[in-house]
C-alpha cells in the first residue's frame, strides 16, 4: 500500500469533532455516539462514577447486555439490573438483553452518516458502510470522552481506497476485505480505510458493512464510505430517514493508496485469525467440507439470503449447517419471516451464540459471518455465499453463478426499536455509588517516586501472565480492586498481598512487556490498584504501554539488559527529579537505595504522555476541568 492518501471524509469527520486532548499534544476528538456491550460497560460505568459524572456527554449512549460468546454462561440477573439503572440514570440508551450483540444493536439504531462512535466491548464496525466512523476504545477512553474530554483515540493514518467496477454474482464485501488484507498485509494494522469511487454503488449496504467487518477484523482501526442513496435508503427502510444526510467526497486530485477492481475479484478464504494469509477460495476447491458455521454477525438480511440459497434443496450428507443466532430479537424477526423453517427444513442446525453444540475436530470446516470452529480444528474463514455453496455441495465449491443475485430485504423488521429503552428522567448522582475500589483513584505524579521491586521478571510478561482468566474471577469484572487481588496469581502467588502491604512499589521484566493474549485494560488497571507506580522493562508491547499510561502507571524502558540483574525484590528504589524530568527528552535515573547503585531508563514520553503520566492517567487527567457534559 503506498503513502497514506488524504481521505477527504475522514478529514472533514475529524475536524468536526476535535477537542483538546492531554498536554496540548495530539489534538483529541469526542464522539457524538457511545456504545458498550455488557463486558465493557462493567468497567465503564465504574469509571464514570470514579469521576462523578452526572450526564453523559454524547448526543446518543447505549448500553447493551449481551453477553455473547465466551462469557454467555455469566448472566447474573442483578448485574444486568444494575447497569441498567445506573446507564439510564447517566442519559444513556439500554438494550434489553436478547436484543442482540451491542454493535448490531447500536448500527440499526443511531448510526448514521457524518457521526463518530466510540465502541467499548462491542463491534460497531459497520456503521462504517454508513458514512460514520467507530472506534474501538477501553473503558476509561470511553469514560472520559462521556465526561466531555478529547482522547486520543482517532487513527494516526488513513488510507484511500478506489473501487472500480461491480462484483460478479456469488463475490462478496467479504471477499473484498480478504483481497485487501492479501494486498495491503499489516500496513493495514491501525489504520483507517477510506472508500471511494463509482465501485461503491456497485456494492449494497449490506455488502458495505460485510467489508467494513472484515477489514477491522483483519487489523484496520475503521473503515469509512460515503452516505449515497443506499445508505439513505437502508435508513429509509428502518423508519430512520430523518437521520440521513448526504456525507460524500469531491472527486479527489492525487492518487489513491489502493485501488481495487470489483470486477476482477475472486471468491476468497483465509485461514483462522489470518487474513493477511488469504488466497483464492478455488485453491482448495473440492476439498470436502465436514461443517459450515455461519456466526452471529449474520443480519437478517444475511439470514434470510441464506433461507433463499436452500429453499428446496438440503444440505449435504456428511456436512453440518450450523446457523448462529444471537440474541432472542433476531430470533424472533427471522422466526417471523419464515426464515427459521426454510433453514430447518434444508436441514441447517439453527443455535443460539449461547448453545452452539459440540463440534468434531476432524476434516476441513468454513466459517463466515463471524462463525468459529473448534479448538484445534482446520477451517477456513469465507463469505456467506461461498458458505451456502460449500453446505449444499459437501466440498469447497465456486459460488459464482451458482444462485440468482441476492435483492435483500425489502422490508427488515425494526428490531432495535422495539427492545431498547430510552434514558430515565433521575440524575445520575442519585444513583447507588460505584463500589470503593472498582476503579483505582488516580495517583498523580507529583514527585519522586520512592517504592520497594516487587517483582523481576527476566522474560516478557502478557496480560493473562498479569491478571489470570476464567471462571472464577467472571463476578469480579465490574471491580478491578477485587480483581487485583489474583495480579500474578500463577506465576508469583502472593504478589497482590506483598504489593498492598508495601503500599505498592514497582515491577522489572525483560522485552515485550505486555505482548500476548489476556484483557490488556484490567490487567494495567490491577497493577495500579496495587499501588505499582511504574514498570522497568527493556521493551513494551506498544498497545499496552498506551494502557499502563492510561491506568495511571508509568512504563520506562530500561537501555541495557544488565540493568535487570541489578536490582533484586525487595530493593528500595527512587526515581528522583519527577515531575519536572516527565518534560524533557532525556533518560530518568532509577536509583537503588539498597545496593547504592543506579541505572538509567527512559520514558519515551510526547508531551500528552507527560500530561496523563503527572495526572496519574487518563482519569486522573479527565477529572481536570471537564468541559461541561452534553456541551459540544
Amino acid at each position: 500500500m503506498s503513502a497514506p492518501a488524504p481521505a477527504p471524509l475522514a478529514r472533514r469527520l475529524r475536524e468536526a469533532h476535535a477537542a483538546p486532548g492531554p498536554g496540548g499534544g495530539r489534538e483529541g476528538v469526542r464522539p457524538d455516539h457511545a456504545v458498550a456491550g455488557e463486558d465493557g460497560a462493567l468497567l465503564a460505568l465504574a469509571a464514570l462514577g470514579r469521576l462523578g459524572t452526572a450526564r453523559v456527554a454524547a448526543d446518543f449512549a447505549l448500553v447493551a447486555p449481551d453477553r455473547l460468546g465466551a462469557r454467555a454462561g455469566f448472566h447474573d440477573a442483578d448485574v444486568v439490573t444494575a447497569l441498567r439503572a445506573r446507564a439510564r440514570g447517566l442519559g444513556m440508551h439500554v438494550a434489553r438483553p436478547g436484543a442482540g450483540p451491542a454493535g448490531d444493536v447500536y448500527v440499526e439504531r443511531a448510526a448514521a452518516p457524518g457521526r463518530l462512535a466510540f465502541a467499548c466491548g462491542a463491534d460497531a464496525a459497520a456503521a462504517g458502510a454508513l458514512g460514520a466512523v467507530a472506534l474501538a476504545v477501553d473503558a476509561c477512553e470511553w469514560a472520559a470522552a462521556l465526561h466531555g474530554r478529547g482522547v486520543e483515540a482517532w487513527p494516526a493514518a488513513w488510507a484511500e481506497v478506489a473501487l472500480r467496477g461491480a462484483p460478479v454474482p456469488g463475490v462478496c464485501g467479504a471477499d473484498a476485505a480478504l483481497a485487501l488484507a492479501a494486498r495491503a498485509g499489516e500496513t493495514l494494522v491501525g489504520r483507517g480505510v477510506e472508500f471511494g469511487g463509482e465501485g461503491v454503488t456497485a456494492l449494497s449496504v449490506e455488502e458495505r458493512m460485510a467489508l467494513a467487518r472484515g477489514l477491522v477484523r483483519a487489523g484496520a482501526a475503521a473503515a469509512l464510505f460515503p452516505a449515497d442513496a443506499a445508505a439513505r435508503a437502508w435508513l429509509r427502510a428502518r423508519g430512520r430517514e430523518a437521520d440521513w444526510r448526504p456525507f460524500e467526497a469531491e472527486p479527489a486530485d492525487g492518487a489513491p493508496s489502493f485501488t481495487l477492481d470489483l470486477g476482477a475479484l475472486e471468491p476468497m478464504a483465509a485461514p483462522e485469525g489470518r487474513a493477511f494469509a488469504a488466497r483464492p477460495l478455488l485453491a482448495s476447491a473440492g476439498l470436502p467440507v465436514t461443517r459450515v458455521v455461519v456466526g452471529g454477525e449474520a443480519s437478517l438480511d444475511d439470514l434470510a439470503r441464506l433461507a433463499t440459497r436452500l429453499a428446496g434443496r438440503d444440505v449435504a450428507r456428511g456436512t453440518a449447517l450450523v446457523v448462529t443466532l444471537a440474541g432472542r430479537a433476531r430470533h424472533e424477526a427471522a422466526e417471523g419471516l419464515g426464515v427459521l423453517e426454510a433453514l430447518r427444513a434444508a436441514g441447517a442446525q439453527v443455535v443460539g451464540a449461547e448453545a452452539a453444540p459440540d463440534e468434531p475436530r476432524e476434516g476441513l470446516m468454513l466459517a463466515c459471518a463471524g462463525g468459529r470452529a473448534a479448538a484445534g480444528a482446520t477451517w477456513l474463514g469465507v463469505s456467506l455465499e461461498a458458505a451456502a455453496a460449500a453446505a449444499l455441495a459437501g466440498r469447497v465449491a465456486d459460488p459464482r453463478g451458482a444462485f440468482a443475485p441476492w435483492p435483500g430485504l425489502e422490508r427488515p423488521p425494526a428490531v432495535a426499536a422495539t427492545w431498547v429503552e430510552p434514558p430515565g428522567v433521575e440524575d445520575g448522582a442519585g444513583l447507588a455509588p460505584t463500589p470503593a475500589g472498582a476503579v483505582p483513584t488516580p495517583l498523580p505524579v507529583d514527585g519522586p517516586l520512592r517504592g520497594v521491586l516487587l517483582m523481576r521478571a527476566v522474560g516478557p510478561l502478557s496480560p493473562a501472565d498479569l491478571l489470570p482468566g476464567g471462571a472464577r474471577l467472571e463476578p469480579l469484572r465490574g471491580d478491578v480492586g477485587a480483581l487485583a487481588a489474583w495480579a500474578l496469581a500463577d506465576l508469583a502467588p502472593g504478589f497482590a498481598a506483598r504489593a498492598r502491604a508495601a503500599g505498592g512499589g514497582f515491577v522489572s521484566a525483560g522485552p515485550g512487556f505486555g505482548a500476548g493474549a489476556g484483557d490488556g485494560e484490567r490487567a494495567a488497571l490491577a497493577l495500579a490498584a496495587l499501588g505499582v507506580r511504574a514498570v522497568l522493562a527493556r521493551g513494551f508491547d506498544a498497545r499496552f504501554r498506551a494502557r499502563l499510561l492510561r491506568a495511571g502507571v508509568l512504563p520506562l524502558r530500561l537501555e541495557r539488559a544488565s540493568d535487570l540483574a541489578a536490582c533484586e525484590p525487595g530493593d528500595l528504589l527512587e526515581l528522583p527529579g519527577l515531575p519536572e524530568a516527565l518534560g524533557a527528552d532525556r533518560p530518568l535515573a532509577v536509583r537503588n537505595l539498597t545496593r547504592g547503585v543506579q541505572c538509567l531508563a527512559r520514558h519515551d514520553l510526547d508531551a500528552s504522555g507527560a500530561a496523563l503520566a503527572r495526572a496519574g492517567g487518563l482519569l486522573g487527567w479527565a477529572a481536570l476541568d471537564a468541559a461541561p457534559a452534553g456541551a459540544r
